[in-house]
């Protein structure tokens, strides 16, 4: 049998109004006690209520990683044990209201397993406080993102060498330009004048070797030598 300590109240069935009973569950039912979850679109929330209520407890989770970091830096400065112990039971409190409504089915997703071992996690580190994760989070986390910022850094400037290369590159089917045959105008057009002074020589001759017969029905007919 278990025991339960400090001060309870014990309620008897008779003190139970039956219709009141029935009318808080028709509000849980309809949502009428917790309005500022239930989704109404007339209602405005803060962002990151929205976000937490359109499922996104990624947000919630970065939250949580930064609430321990901030809370391990303030166990740091603050010698006090108890000052330290009542900063990060508001911290916790804050993860675990985050953890407890990823799982109350109110929101439109719920939250994802990835996201709740990163919030156990974080309580995890707060009520412990090992030499080891506390190590993680104040200084291995930082020099994880340095890295991938770094590398980050060297795959932009490489991909923008590479676009240089290849905007430099000349193929080789492409149009020799004959800067002697053409004019200024036409080489900002980018037309190759070479060729197109060609075919219209090419038409002139085609043209001045036409003669043209005159047939028996009066009719103009020509041939080309």
């Amino acid at each position: 049998m278990s025991s339960v300590e400090g001060p309870c109240t014990i309620i008897n069935s008779g003190d139970i109004d039956p219709y009141n009973g029935m009318q808080l569950k028709q509000d849980l039912e309809k949502g009428k006690l917790f309005g500022f979850l239930v989704d109404n679109k007339k209602d405005k929330r803060p962002p990151l209520r929205q976000y937490f209520m359109d499922g996104d407890f990624f947000i919630g989770a970065s939250l949580c990683v930064t609430l321990t970091k901030l809370a391990l830096r303030y166990i740091e400065l603050e010698k006090n044990e108890v000052e330290q112990n009542r900063f990060c039971a508001r911290m916790m409190l804050v993860m675990s209201s985050i953890l407890h409504l990823g799982k109350s089915g109110f929101p439109t997703k719920p939250i994802t397993n990835d996201d709740t071992d990163r919030i156990f996690l974080c309580l995890k580190t707060l009520s412990e406080r090992t030499p080891e994760t506390v190590e993680v989070f104040q200084h291995f986390c930082r020099d994880a993102l340095g890295k991938m910022l770094e590398a980050q850094h060297d795959e932009e400037a490489q991909a923008l060498k590479e676009k240089q290369k290849s905007a430099s590159k000349v193929q080789a089917d492409d149009p020799v330009q004959f800067a002697q045959l053409s004019s200024g105008k036409e080489s900002q057009l980018g037309e190759n004048v070479f060729e197109s002074s060609l075919m219209k020589e090419e038409k002139e001759i085609f043209l001045n070797r036409r003669i043209f017969v005159k047939t028996r029905d009066s009719q103009v007919d020509f041939f080309y030598l």
